[in-house]
Order: structure tokens, then C-alpha cells, then sequence
């Protein structure tokens, strides 16, 4: 079996769904007027996503970093 190449994009895209869900839910609660309290201002719901999935958001950027140099050195091959 061979190593992925962007591990960290993988695991996330199987959490895909379940993340949308979950993050839908939290906007529906912070959109009712009874729940508007501290309790619910944790910050960033991406934030809290990637914390709850354990996806690690240095990790995302670096390897969105090599999508974008392999297609830069795709392109200059052509």
C-alpha cells in the first residue's frame, strides 16, 4: 500500500460529511435567540471542527502548499 500523498486532506475528506452536520447544527443554534450566550461563542466553528476531528490546520496548509507548487511544476513541464 502506498504512502497518500496529502494524508491530512484524506482524513478529512472522510470526516466530510459528518463535519458539515455537526457544523450546520452549531449555526442553527447560535441562529436561535435562546441560545445567543457565551457558552456558545467558542470561536471559529472550523476551528472546533478540526479540533473535534483531530485534523491538524498547519498540517491542511502545508500540503495545500504542495498541491499548488506541484501544478505551478506541472505547468512549467508543458
Amino acid at each position: 500500500m502506498s504512502k497518500a500523498l496529502y494524508p491530512e486532506h484524506e482524513k478529512m475528506a472522510k470526516i466530510q460529511d459528518e463535519s458539515q452536520l455537526i457544523g450546520d447544527f452549531i449555526d442553527w443554534l447560535k441562529s436561535r435567540s435562546r441560545w445567543k450566550m457565551d457558552a456558545l461563542n467558542l470561536g471559529p466553528i472550523d476551528d472546533m471542527l478540526a479540533a473535534y476531528f483531530r485534523i491538524d490546520m498547519g498540517k491542511i496548509e502545508k500540503e495545500k502548499r504542495a498541491m499548488l507548487e506541484s501544478c505551478r511544476q506541472a505547468r512549467r513541464e508543458k
